[in-house]
This record gives C-alpha cells, sequence and structure tokens, in this order.
C-alpha cells in the first residue's frame, strides 16, 4: 500500500547498484523513487515535490562540474541555493550522501567547495559511509554532528550472483595455474593509480627472480584519452583489458578468476569496488593511508602498500607469495554480515523516515 511518500534522488544511474540496493527497503514499505539525471532535471523535479518528501543527493559533480565556464559554475551555485531553500521552506526533507570529499575530476575547484559548504548547512541529515568523513572534510567544511548519520555501504551478496567456478573463470582468460591473476576493477582513470599498479608488474617481471608469474586483469570504462596509454604500457606484460562498462552478468567471472585485487588509489574516500571484491572472497591490496587504514585494517584480507613509494612498495607485495596464505573463506564474514545489503537498506529507510518526519514538521511550523 502507497504512503504517499515520494523521494527523488540526485543523479540516479540505472546501472548503479548501491542506489538500487538502497531502495529495497523503502520500496518494499511504499516509497516511490523518482530520479533525476540532470542539473536542470533535478531542479525541475525538486520544485514539484510536496511537503513531507525527500530529496537524496549524492554525488556533486553533476552540479558544477558540468558546466561550460567559470561563469555558468556560478550561476549553478547561486540557483543551486535557491532551490534548497525553496525546497526546505516548503518542508521537503533534504538528505546528502558523501560519496568523495570532493569529485575526483575538479575544474572548478572553489565553486565546488563553496558548494560543499552550502550543501552542509542546508541538508536536513547528512549520510557518511566512513568514519573518517568528517575529518577528511574538515579543512572543507565542518559536518555539523546533529545532522551525521553513519550508515555503511554495503555488500553486494546476492546482486551479481555467485559467477562461474574458479577454473572455468581462469580459463576464459587464459591463465595457468601459475599465473598470479592481479585484478583492477572499475573506471580505470588517473586518480585511481592503475599506471603505479602497471610499473609495479614490470618491476616483478624485470627482475624474474621471485619465480612469480604476474597477469593483470582491468575492467572498466577508461576515457578514449588514457586507453592508448594504458594499452601501450601493459605491452610487455601478461594481461587481459575490457576497458568499458561490464555487463552485471560478467562481474563474477573476473573476481572468481583473481588472486587478489589492488586498488592504488591516489585521491578516494569511499571505494564500491573493495566491497565488491569482499563480496567475492577476493583479499585486497590498498595504499597505506589514515582513513583506509582506519575502515578496512583490522581485516585479515587486507593489506596496504606505501602511498609515498606505491611503486616498489606495490611491487613488493605481489612478489610475496605468502601474502594471503593463510586467509581463510570464512575469513570475509564479519565485514560481509556487518554490511549485509538487505539490513543496510532497512538503516536506509529508517533515514528516510525521518528526514520525512523533519521536512513535514518544518512545513507546520511555518504555517502554524
Amino acid at each position: 500500500m502507497s504512503t504517499g511518500r515520494t523521494v527523488l534522488v540526485f543523479p540516479f544511474y540505472d546501472d548503479n547498484p548501491f542506489l538500487n540496493v538502497l531502495s529495497l527497503a523503502p520500496m518494499a514499505e511504499g516509497w516511490e523513487f523518482l530520479s533525476a539525471g540532470d542539473f536542470d532535471d533535478w531542479e525541475t523535479r525538486s520544485d514539484r515535490l510536496s511537503p513531507g518528501d525527500v530529496m537524496h543527493l549524492h554525488w556533486t559533480a553533476p552540479i558544477l562540474q558540468t558546466a561550460e565556464t567559470p561563469a555558468d559554475a556560478e550561476r549553478r551555485l547561486v540557483r543551486c541555493g535557491a532551490m534548497l531553500s525553496r525546497a526546505h521552506r516548503r518542508g521537503i526533507g533534504i538528505i546528502w550522501t558523501v560519496h568523495n570529499r570532493v569529485p575526483h575530476e575538479v575544474f572548478y575547484a572553489d565553486q565546488e567547495r563553496r558548494l560543499i559548504r552550502l550543501i552542509s548547512e542546508r541538508a536536513d541529515l547528512i549520510h557518511v559511509m566512513s568514519p573518517s568523513t568528517v575529518e577528511v572534510l574538515a579543512d572543507i567544511c565542518r559536518l555539523p554532528p546533529e545532522k551525521v548519520r553513519p550508515i555503511p555501504h554495503p555488500s553486494y551478496e546476492a546482486v551479481y550472483g555467485d559467477g562461474p567456478a574458479r577454473r572455468d573463470a581462469r580459463a576464459s582468460f587464459g591463465l595457468a595455474d601459475s599465473d598470479r591473476a592481479v585484478l583492477f576493477f572499475g573506471n580505470v582513470r588517473a586518480y585511481k593509480g592503475v599506471q603505479s599498479l602497471i610499473d609495479a608488474a614490470r618491476l616483478v617481471q624485470d627482475a624474474d627472480r621471485s619465480g612469480v608469474h604476474l597477469a593483470l586483469l582491468l575492467a572498466g570504462r577508461t576515457p578514449p584519452s588514457d586507453r592508448e596509454l594504458i594499452e601501450s604500457a601493459l605491452a610487455p606484460l601478461k594481461s587481459v583489458g575490457h576497458f568499458d562498462f561490464v555487463p552485471e552478468h560478467e562481474v563474477g567471472r573476473w573476481f572468481r578468476a583473481a588472486d587478489v585485487a589492488v586498488f592504488p588509489f591516489e585521491k578516494v574516500l569511499n571505494s564500491g569496488s573493495v566491497h565488491l571484491a569482499a563480496t567475492f572472497r577476493v583479499p585486497v591490496i590498498l595504499p597505506d593511508v589514515h582513513h583506509l587504514r582506519r575502515d578496512f585494517g583490522e581485516y585479515p584480507w587486507v593489506r596496504t602498500f606505501d602511498a609515498n613509494d606505491p611503486v616498489e612498495s606495490l611491487a613488493s607485495s605481489l612478489r610475496d607469495g605468502s601474502l594471503f596464505s593463510s586467509l581463510k573463506v570464512t575469513d570475509f564474514d564479519p565485514f560481509l554480515r556487518s554490511r549485509a545489503p538487505w539490513a543496510t537498506s532497512l538503516r536506509y529507510r529508517w533515514l528516510l523516515q525521518e528526514a520525512h518526519s523533519i521536512g513535514a514538521s518544518r512545513r507546520v511550523a511555518s504555517t502554524g
């Protein structure tokens, strides 16, 4: 039975399983989800919401970073502030999920920092997935503690299925039993440190003393400008690259084939890729930076490398055949239990209900 409550999600991406997982419990309870694809659409749809409805903002990049000029970015910043003020006055609950410190590619840095401060002021509730979020954003803005609601990033159990058997997955990539398959999965972009991983693999190969036979598996959307450079760098190595979106039914094949996943991020706050690797019980190597160590350092399936010397440090980890030799499949269970998709979606449902109540109460107070 419909409750008459609506949530407008911006930006919404059909192929993003994170957004779909969050919506499971609220939709089962009767929440109606609306999506907005770009800034203009978000502005138009937000003005059609009713008191008690909720506006949920996720990634901020489409607000300013798609502007054509700095002047256009300034105009969008003003429009965004006016829109949030209108929504606030009309009794719309406003939620902001902090995915990144700033967008990964920033063209208008000053305007973006002002936007983040604006959103933190206007939002009723601020959803954080990493315990380090308040600290990581501290040089940009103060996140009011009374607004902050921690809900961890969900795992992807039951989202992608089990995938093929490991032997079949490895055979599909032409991997030998002696190959150590090192996976990078996700958007293949400069800020994710892909070149450091490739250089580290070349160091291991050139040394040729450890007897380790590496095979790099790289999968994810890649800008055309980067693809040629990456393919050229991979040429001396045994590798398989898929530089485009990986269909949902293919995701399990990549992870089932892998011995280890490496995410050499140069700047990141939250990573769905780590949760995806854990879902398929694939151990992970991450940079040794404070907030990632705080979020994942306690788990035996996570190791770190020196972010100040990524190539040599990664190479040392990749040539170490005993790195995860004592790891058991059950070692992933505590992490996955704490981030089960349905339980996470239930917590999100409570967040929507709280935002609905805040908006509705504000509307009553303003008209009383």
